[in-house]
């Protein structure tokens, strides 16, 4: 492997198992010149719904609240056209306003 010019054994396993962890959030930023942030949150919560579980008679299920089939759906506390998308079986940590983001254009 290529890689072991570069890392040992085990700074490759740990950076692999980092690798392999999901986010603990999904951030996703609105285009405020289309959509106002709290416009959008309904949008993005019909649209994950429709990408989820069905209740096998072919309609969809009901709106529960922020909770979708991939998390919960909330506006970023600091960053005001930002959305997460917090799956509700993770612990909630801290997310800044700098780091990895998911653009959608």
């Amino acid at each position: 492997n290529r890689l072991l010019k570069f890392y040992t054994e085990q700074e490759l396993l740990t950076i692999c198992t980092t690798l392999a962890r999901p986010p603990n959030a999904t951030c996703v930023r609105v285009n405020t010149l289309k959509h106002q942030t709290a416009d959008f949150i309904p949008i993005l919560k019909t649209e994950l719904n429709s990408l989820g579980e069905s209740n096998g008679d072919g309609t969809q299920t009901q709106d529960q609240g922020p909770s979708t089939p991939f998390g919960t759906v909330q506006q970023h506390a600091i960053i005001p056209d930002a959305v997460l998308i917090r799956p509700t079986e993770k612990p909630v940590i801290a997310v800044f306003a700098e780091g990895r983001e998911l653009l959608i254009s």
